[in-house]
This record gives C-alpha cells, structure tokens and sequence, in this order.
C-alpha cells in the first residue's frame, strides 16, 4: 500500500506544503498546473512533489486557458493567474471580475485514466481539488469509470456561484460511495 496526495489546481504548492508538515514523509506526492506562468515560477519549490503543467480533465488533450491579471506589480508570485475555461460560466465569471490578458492552449490530462493506470485500490489516496469549476466533469467521470472509488478522501472547492452549476447532486453522489470529503474555499 501506498500512501498518496495528489494536488489539482497546485498553484503556489501551499496546500501540498501544508499537507507534508501534517502528514510528514510517507505520503507520495502528484500535482497538476496548468497555468504556465505558475508552473515556472513554481516548479523548483517542491522538489519531493512531480508536478505536471497540465490541466486536470476528463481527456488527454489540449484545451483553452484564460490568463487573468491579479495584481499590477508583474515582481509578485500571484501577478498572472489563470482560471480554465472548461466550464463557460466560470470563464465569463473571470472576464467580469479581473482584466483579461489572453487565451492561451495547455495539455490536460485524464485525471480518472491517470488514477486507474497509476494506482490501485488499496492505496490510501487524498486529492485536493480546486480545478476553477472543471470539477463538475472531472467527478462525474470518476463516478462513471468507478476510479473515484480509488480516493480514500477528497478536498474539493465546487464553484457554484461562478459557473451556474449546483454540487449537490454530485455531492449526494460521493457520498453514496463513502467517500471521505471535505469542502474547501
């Protein structure tokens, strides 16, 4: 058995660093970016960790990646940020709420295949998830392929209020699965 956190969304790693103080050197750890601008800036901070610059999805592809502006001052660690436009509503969410700087196409990965194919079921796997609203679809191919039933818990952000989507179907369906999950904002 093997004892594994996997990060969507990585970011700055912060949540990945928090976990490895709480959880100290047994755990494997897998993350995924998909804004480059993060990646590189990033990439180096944990050397423990594999990271991808990819964006978590339900296919192994390329899709569309707005880069937003944050902050004005390009020398902070947050200036560019990125939020997936896989989800309509939550793109033209990030339109309206910060300054657009452009699409740009990045890889994403099949997250459910990338369980299934790297893990079995007797691993002990923690995900945070916070994909910008792609997390409708991620979970519910999980569902489908029954490579959710590999998790052991799940940290999730849903973005309701920025996609027009409702998470309490989805949520009533991890939990007939006895799923460990905990929402995060």
């Amino acid at each position: 058995m093997r004892n594994i956190f996997i990060d969507c969304g990585y970011h700055k790693g912060n949540v990945t660093e928090m976990f490895k103080r709480k959880e100290s050197e047994s755990f494997e750890y897998f993350a995924f970016e998909a804004n480059p601008h993060l990646f590189k800036r990033f990439c180096e901070r944990h050397s423990f960790c594999k990271l991808e610059n990819k964006a978590v999805w339900i296919e192994d592809s390329k899709v569309t990646f707005y880069i937003i502006e944050i902050d004005k001052n390009p020398k902070k660690e947050n200036f560019m940020a990125g939020a997936s436009t896989l989800n309509k509503k939550k793109a033209e969410w990030n339109e309206r709420v910060h300054k657009k700087q452009g699409e740009i196409t990045v890889d994403s990965l099949d997250f459910s295949n990338f369980i299934l194919k790297n893990f079995s079921k007797e691993d002990n796997i923690v995900v945070k998830m916070d994909i910008e609203g792609a997390e409708y679809e991620v979970l519910e191919k999980m569902i489908k392929d029954d490579s959710i039933d590999y998790l052991d818990e799940l940290i999730v952000e849903f973005h309701d209020d920025r996609t027009g989507m409702d998470s309490k179907i989805i949520k009533e369906k991890l939990k007939e699965r006895s799923l460990k999950v905990k929402e995060w904002e």
